[in-house]
């Protein structure tokens, strides 16, 4: 095997995960609005004041690589990648709360669920999603990624990488600085004394990561919505329902009324 060929495996293994980082957001957020919270439009980031979720590039990179030898069996790759997707779900889950204390996603009132971090629904997800990306967009984004002159997207590619470091640095400070915080408030709620650490390192972050960016980012992680209620300080919630064509008065009426009506079930229901 050839420099050449090892080099350029590890160029477009990079562009797809990156590609498949930010379109599982796309999707994801697509899914909710539509389906899961009819109408509300919230986000579905990883990091911090970028467009991914290293999750879904991570399952799609590993997903592509270990199913590829299996092509020509699309059973197997459905089996495969629902395991595959299910494990890689369930240690990031572990991982993110064993870590940070913090909770990202919970399915536990989900059918046949592991702790409420993997279930059945999404785990035949992961297997779905799998035949999709083998036979459909690996195959459309290889081709696409090799139509890219090198010159271009080898620079872009070294800009995201460094972009993507940046961020995750920043996104686990604040992490870290939110749990201090939450320490310092939980102290304070129970009228013991406390005193809010507040290094260099903490400064910069209250600096670069404004409650409002991180509520908004992370809306549903357990560590940031501890914080909105010990804080007070709440997301926006965008509830988006669009319409086609023009409506009449009565249904322009009767629209309103259901939009409040449906923020107001959300907003009593912790959203």
């Amino acid at each position: 095997m050839s420099p050449e060929f090892i080099v350029g495996g590890i160029y477009v293994a990079l562009w797809l995960f990156f590609i498949y980082a930010f379109a599982g957001v796309l999707v994801e957020m697509l899914y909710c609005w539509t389906i899961e919270y009819r109408g509300v439009v919230e986000s579905r980031l990883g990091l911090l004041y970028l467009p991914f979720n290293l999750l879904y590039g991570a399952g799609g990179l590993i997903i592509t690589l270990a199913l590829l030898p299996y092509f020509d069996n699309p059973f197997v790759v459905f089996g495969l990648g629902l395991v595959v997707g299910t494990v890689l779900e369930y240690f990031t889950s572990l991982f993110m709360e064993k870590a940070f204390g913090a909770v990202y996603w919970d399915y536990s009132k989900e059918f046949l669920n592991i702790q409420g971090r993997v279930c059945l629904k999404y785990a035949l997800m992961w297997g779905g999603l799998s035949l999709v990306l083998l036979y459909v967009l690996d195959v459309v984004n290889v081709q696409i990624l090799l139509m890219i002159p090198v010159w271009i997207g080898l620079p872009v590619l070294g800009l995201l990488i460094v972009a993507t470091i940046l961020s995750v640095i920043l996104t686990l400070l604040a992490y870290r600085r939110t749990a201090q915080k939450n320490a310092y408030l939980r102290a304070k709620r129970d009228g013991k004394d406390a005193t809010l650490p507040n290094p260099a390192w903490a400064r910069l972050v209250d600096r670069l990561v404004p409650d409002s960016v991180l509520i908004n980012t992370f809306p549903r992680m357990s560590l940031i919505t501890e914080y909105q209620e010990l804080s007070g300080h709440h997301r926006k919630l965008i509830v988006w329902l669009p319409t086609i064509g023009k409506p009449t008065q009565k249904t322009v009426e009767a629209g309103e009324r259901a939009r409040d009506q449906e923020t107001n079930r959300l907003l009593a229901a912790g959203f």
